[in-house]
């Protein structure tokens, strides 16, 4: 009991020192929310990512998380500015391992300043408010041209939590089971039937509308959502999307690469439940050419005209 409040209590004054109980409660917890996380995502229907829960969490502890480094730096002699490793990955629970075998310090204690203290509290409580954000919005590296020219390969995208039926026109993230996540746009809604020809979409029998821009199109839907797309030349006219309810067809701006239409079970793949829609993708963060090696190839291949914008 003197170790859970030394953690959960004791973790906001970052002017004392701990033992090695509070440290042991700590990696206890960041044990939990390990193990925690998948399962309240699986709760929640996986409208709630891992990552997202994880994050949650994690802000739920975290100023008593990084309290307690510090007290049990103080009380192994050593500066509280050590926690400035605690910003790099697996850095928090190799810390909290490596600071049970610290033996207690009996001379002089060498503490950063009281200044430092509060700053460092203050920054801490921001980044536990931002993981707290993380609630109502995930991010997804776009990884292949599906939506393109409204996203390409290389695009991060932030996407807003879905806790509201999507609508049509509205690009989103599906959590595909057994595969990597699709970034795609809502075209047929419950109850619908959505056809392909050479001459374009039809929902319901009305045709959308298109207007030719250059090497794309811009597509109107009915209801009035536009965006830009690479045509299809159409697909077997026999081809036909009933949406059932509780369902949407979901479809890639790139239709030739998309090829939804080209086949009765590739289009079967489209239509999916409006409960795997984990999110609405709303800004693009960051585009780079090439996100595998490493800081220097990011930047280099950064596309700076398409940082923080919205991907319409």
């Amino acid at each position: 009991m003197r170790a859970l409040r030394g953690f959960f209590v004791g973790g906001f004054d970052w002017d004392g020192s701990a033992g090695r109980g509070p440290v042991i409660v700590a990696l206890v917890t960041l044990i939990a929310i390990v193990f925690a996380s998948p399962l309240i995502s699986s709760a929640t229907g996986g409208r709630l990512s891992p990552a997202q829960v994880d994050s949650v969490l994690s802000a739920l502890v975290l100023v008593q998380l990084f309290g307690t480094i510090v007290r049990r730096l103080h009380d192994a002699g050593r500066s509280g500015w050590w926690l400035l490793l605690a910003i790099l990955p697996y850095m928090p629970a190799l810390m909290l391992l490596a600071l049970l075998a610290l033996p207690r310090n009996t001379g002089p204690v060498r503490r950063e300043t009281k200044v430092a203290r509060r700053v460092g509290l203050a920054l801490t409580c921001l980044l536990a408010l931002f993981l707290l954000s993380r609630f109502f919005w995930t991010d997804h590296l776009v990884e292949d041209e599906t939506m393109s020219p409204a996203l390409q390969s290389g695009d991060y995208v932030a996407a807003l939590t879905l806790f509201r039926a999507p609508e049509r026109g509205e690009v989103v993230i599906h959590d595909t089971p057994g595969a990597r996540d699709q970034v795609m746009r809502v075209v047929g809604l419950p109850g619908e039937r959505v056809t392909q020809t050479d001459e374009g979409l039809a929902i319901n029998n009305t045709p959308a509308g298109y207007a030719s821009s250059g090497d794309a199109v811009t597509e109107t839907l009915p209801g009035g959502a536009s965006h830009q797309i690479l045509p299809f030349a159409g697909g077997p006219a026999s081809l036909v999307a009933e949406v059932p309810e509780g369902y949407v067809l979901l479809l890639g701006d790139n239709r030739p690469f998309d090829a939804a239409f080209a086949s009765q079970a590739r289009l079967s793949a489209r239509i999916v439940p409006a409960s795997d829609l984990r999110g609405r993708v709303v800004r693009i963060i960051a585009s780079s050419d090439s996100w595998r090696g490493g800081l220097p190839a990011w930047v280099a291949g950064m596309r700076w005209d398409r940082v923080w914008s919205a991907p319409w």
